[in-house]
């Protein structure tokens, strides 16, 4: 079995299209949508959110 290192692939290889920057015109109204979504999450789930990000931090 191969392990993972210098013989893998780059992520550029395996999906060119990673490589290159992002248009961020293609995400318009991204932004807004993830904030809307966000606001109308209950607020125990929101607490669950940060705790979850804050523990896989390291924080």
């Amino acid at each position: 079995m191969q392990r993972a290192g210098r013989n893998a692939p780059d992520s550029a290889e395996l999906q060119p299209d990673l490589a290159k920057k992002p248009d961020l015109s293609e995400a318009e109204g991204g932004v807004e949508r993830v904030v809307g979504a966000w606001r109308r999450l209950p607020r125990h789930v929101k607490a669950a959110i940060v705790t979850l990000v804050n523990a896989s931090s390291g924080q």
